[in-house]
Order: C-alpha cells, then sequence, then structure tokens
C-alpha cells in the first residue's frame, strides 16, 4: 500500500506549488495571441487549374487561380499580381508571366513555344508575397501536360 501513496503525495505537493495563476490558464487564454499571430503572420497560397490535363508544344494553355489564407482557405485579396513559371526538365524557368488577380481571382495564358522540347514540366505560380516564405510555398504541378509534354501535334494521353 505504500508505493501507492507515495505518487499521490508527490503529485499533491506539486499542484500545491504551482502558482494561482498557472492553474487558472485554460485554452481560452491562448486564443488571443493565436488570433493575433494568425493577422500578423497571413499565409498566402495560390491555387492554379488548366483547362485540360495534356499539352503539345505549340498549344496555349488557359489558366484560372485563386489566392487563398492559407489558414481558413477563405479568399484573400492581398496580391494583385501573379507570377507564372513553367519550369523545364532542369527545373530552370523555361516560360515566365505575370497575370492580374482581382479580387482574390486570376486568369490568363501560357502559350508553349512550337520548339519546346520533350520532357517533365513543373508549372510553378507564386505572389511577391509568397517569396518571404520560399519556393516550398508556391504552388506547383509537377505534372504539367501530363507526365511528359509532347512534341508538336501530338498531345499525350492522360
Amino acid at each position: 500500500m505504500r508505493p501507492t501513496f507515495l505518487p499521490l503525495v508527490c503529485l499533491a505537493a506539486g499542484l500545491a506549488l504551482l502558482p494561482a495563476a498557472a492553474r487558472a490558464q485554460g485554452p481560452d487564454s491562448l486564443a488571443q495571441p493565436l488570433r493575433r499571430y494568425g493577422r500578423q503572420a497571413l499565409v498566402e497560397e495560390l491555387f492554379v487549374h488548366c483547362d485540360r490535363p495534356a499539352y503539345a508544344a505549340g498549344e496555349t494553355a488557359w489558366l484560372k487561380m485563386y489566392a487563398v489564407d492559407g489558414t481558413f482557405h477563405r479568399p484573400l485579396a492581398l496580391s494583385t499580381v501573379a507570377y507564372v513559371e513553367l519550369l523545364g526538365p532542369d527545373r530552370r524557368p523555361v516560360l515566365q508571366t505575370k497575370l492580374a488577380l482581382r479580387d482574390a481571382q486570376g486568369q490568363g495564358t501560357l502559350a508553349l513555344p512550337a520548339g519546346l522540347p520533350t520532357g517533365r514540366y513543373v508549372l510553378r505560380a507564386y505572389t511577391n508575397w509568397m517569396k518571404n516564405a520560399g519556393p516550398d510555398f508556391y504552388f506547383q504541378a509537377p505534372h504539367f501536360g501530363g507526365e511528359y509534354l509532347a512534341a508538336a501535334g501530338r498531345a499525350p494521353r492522360p
């Protein structure tokens, strides 16, 4: 019976030594600082939709994008310009363009040159605000145009 009694005495002594303010704090006391941090450190995310899953060189990709608050996924009209890049197989930009964002939405086109070689391409989009967090937080479609972009005139099957 003695081993059971000793832990209870230690627990009671530990609770008695805690300051009253620490015992009074609950989950609600963290809500205010968390809301303040959420207002100060906005996280912006972009989502980009294409008109189809596969493209061939020389075709035009139609894009629609949405900017949202990364915490609550609600429209966020923080930025007015989105930067869109097509990264080649070597992860370097092959195409770059800017699209206007109005009321957290934007649309535009990306004209793929006829001489674009076959390979794996990545569609990447970001705003100036997103540059603060770095490329890990940019929108990326890793298999843009299907797994491979086909040669001119022959779109790959999705």
